[in-house]
């Protein structure tokens, strides 16, 4: 009987958790039906497993930092670009997990917040290249640093710049959706993460490699970073949000 009632409870709350607003809820409405889902999975004493949110939405989304002339991914690459440095905070600002195989990435997680991930790191890769391009050729440049060096600086100063605002956005965003502490990225985020850990994968951390930082073009990539706009938005579909 108890797991009769129980059942009865978990499908209520999955169908809390399926008033998003891609199901033409509203923001309110979506909130207040996670927050509804939370007081039920506390009292119930249920876990986001019982719960049995449709996992089968979870999955991985390989991001190529390579590509061909032809715009093709470059499945040949040995090294990953620079743009790798912010997928980490990109992954967190998107609710997902990531890893980095090979040259390429994967994101883990929810297919928008995939899309949004493998979006975001196109759209910053590109405004690295183009931003780098264009200190090359100022006069604000060091004449004296060149190859990989000056790159490597302008590049972990951009990512670092960039990674440090979307996970200054990522936490104003969260805070502003706090209310009883289930809402709805929280129970999404749960479930990710409960996902991912059944993957088992043996991942070891990487360490960023440098050969010496030059100040000018570390401060330069920086403060490329700081300018750069990015929307969160896919293709025509409305902004997820923006970094100014």
């Amino acid at each position: 009987m108890a797991n009769i009632k129980q059942d009865a409870i978990a499908k209520r709350i999955r169908s809390l958790l399926n008033k998003t607003i891609e199901n033409g809820c509203t923001e309110e409405e979506a909130m207040l039906a996670a927050d509804k889902a939370g007081e039920l999975m506390d009292k119930y004493d249920l876990s986001f497993s019982q719960v049995q949110m449709k996992k089968q939405k979870i999955g991985r989304t390989t991001y190529y930092t390579h590509t061909r002339k032809d715009g093709t991914p470059d499945k040949n690459a040995s090294r990953a670009h620079e743009v790798s440095y912010a997928v980490g905070a990109v992954a967190a600002y998107c609710d997902c997990e990531v890893w980095q195989s090979g040259a390429d990435i994967v994101f883990f997680g929810m297919p928008k917040d995939r899309e949004i991930a493998e979006y975001l790191s196109a759209l910053i890769k590109t405004a690295m290249e183009s931003d780098f391009k264009a200190y090359k050729k100022s006069p604000d440049r060091d004449s004296e640093v060149h190859g990989k060096r000056l790159r490597t600086s302008f590049m972990a100063g951009y990512t670092r710049r960039v990674s440090a605002r979307l996970r200054d956005m990522k936490k104003a965003r969260d805070a502003g959706h706090k209310t009883t502490g289930k809402e709805l990225v929280v129970v999404k985020m749960a479930v990710v993460t409960e996902a991912f850990a059944a993957l088992n994968l043996n991942l070891r951390n990487s360490a960023r490699r440098s050969n010496g930082t030059e100040h000018g073009a570390y401060s330069a990539g920086k403060a490329a970073g700081n300018r750069v706009s990015i929307n969160a938005g896919v293709g025509s579909k409305k902004s997820a949000g923006a970094i100014a």
